[in-house]
């Protein structure tokens, strides 16, 4: 059950005929035409939000990714409950002097290693969706207590499996600040956020020194816990950006810096993707979590370098790699089905809205400008490389009309958090 968790890709790509329940998936594209209807002098953010929302539901990303939370959510509430059954969590109370038979000791460190790892996927699970855990605070305590200093030593690759444990904690620390953010009801401009974001810094600097990169094997799981790593600094350290814009002048260069760190993260991230897992063919293999790293750290990076740049050239790294990355996911898909196809193709659609056109023959009379699906202005010319070919075409991506998310680069991405946003997207 754990392992279907992060591993249940054809699962969630079931025709929705034959599902039930998907209906919920898709509440909030009514939601946001309301919040569109109400909100007459918002009319503008309004479309945006419902043009990208009507993108996702055309590449069939939302309905998959409620499958997804919603089996995982299941599969994680039927392992802890047969673990208690099974009296995994129970404390053991033997003493060193009390003798143990080999079929008890087998047992003993099988449950440690089944605790251990529900716990990761309790945590992991509910950061993805936004959700508090499900293991009870005393089965929690059990893991933190007794079992997280010995399980590691039954696996090999220890240090990087104690490297996610204690990874875990410090995600636990990021999701908790957040949540505190969103009880109290205030916009960010009235919190003081600096101490807080130290605090996790120092934290995160911490387990860098201590795990990060102090291995030399198993390249796979080593890259994902790369991959994890940046995604928590750029989860902890995102809001800095939100609250830049209205913070006073003694917070904005502090906030300035943690935003900063957030979009290094994502960019950290997303060339783990290019210059490890594509060239090791391993991009197949990357459990559920990891697609929620690469979307939301691939938006992320394009909002930051949009809210920097006011035109955004070709031949910017940030632009370079975020091309890089789309195109090996989509190079890396197992098949035509994998959920990689769906979001590489929406990334690659709200890239190339972001982005000035391709130059072209210009018609004569025709109107040159800034236009999604106009024409490139001068000066302006597609990038030689390998990826040239997948972005020269704008009618490739087929963008939505109604989709604009040059113009502002702050709107557009409020779609993708809250509720309906990426956070609860696999």
């Amino acid at each position: 059950m754990i392992l279907l968790i992060d591993w249940h890709v054809k699962a969630i790509n079931n025709p929705m005929d034959f599902t039930e329940g998907d209906g919920e998936a898709i509440n909030f594209v009514d939601d946001s035409m309301a919040g569109f209807r109400e909100q007459g002098g918002d009319s503008l953010t309004g479309q945006r939000r419902y043009g990208m929302t009507s993108l996702m539901e055309k590449l069939n990303i939302v309905s998959p990714a409620y499958r997804s939370n919603k089996m995982s959510w299941i599969l994680l509430s039927n392992a802890i409950a047969l673990a208690h059954e099974g009296c995994c969590f129970e404390n053991e109370s033997h003493t060193p002097s009390t003798p143990t038979s080999e079929s008890e000791a087998i047992r003993q460190e099988w449950s440690r290693l089944v605790c251990v790892f529900i716990y990761l996927a309790d945590e992991s699970l509910a950061t993805r969706l936004g959700l508090e855990p499900l293991l009870p605070e005393k089965s929690r305590q059990v893991v933190k207590d007794q079992f997280s200093t010995t399980f590691a030593d039954s696996l090999s690759d220890s240090t990087l499996w104690e490297g996610y444990l204690e990874l875990a904690v410090e995600t636990r620390k990021g999701r908790e600040f957040l949540h505190s953010l969103k009880k109290t009801g205030t916009s960010l401009s009235s919190l003081n956020l600096v101490p807080t974001l130290e605090h996790l810094r120092r934290s995160l600097s911490r387990w860098k020194r201590q795990y990060h990169h102090h291995y030399d094997s198993n390249t796979f799981l080593s890259a994902c816990l790369d991959m994890e790593f940046h995604y928590v600094t750029m989860y902890c350290f995102a809001p800095a950006a939100q609250a830049l814009p209205s913070s006073s002048r003694t917070a904005a260069s502090a906030l300035s810096e943690f935003s900063d760190q957030a979009a290094q993260a994502s960019y950290s991230l997303l060339a783990v993707i290019v210059d490890v897992l594509e060239p090791g063919k391993l991009i197949a293999y990357l459990p559920v979590r990891c697609w929620l790293f690469i979307v939301a750290a691939s938006l992320h990076l394009l909002k930051a370098t949009i809210a920097k740049e006011q035109h955004i050239s070709l031949s910017n790294p940030n632009i370079h790699l975020l091309r890089s990355v789309i195109d090996a996911i989509r190079q890396g898909s197992p098949d035509d089905s994998h959920m990689a196809m769906r979001f590489s193709k929406f990334l690659g659609i709200i890239l190339q809205a972001s982005l000035p056109p391709p130059r072209s023959a210009v018609p004569e009379g025709a109107q040159q400008g800034p236009e999604i699906n106009g024409v490139a202005s001068q000066g302006e010319t597609v990038p030689e490389g390998p990826y040239a070919s997948m972005f020269g075409d704008v009618g490739i991506w087929d963008i939505p009309v109604n989709l604009d998310v040059v113009s502002d680069p702050f709107t557009w991405w409020d779609s993708f958090s809250g509720r309906n946003g990426f956070a609860r997207f696999p």
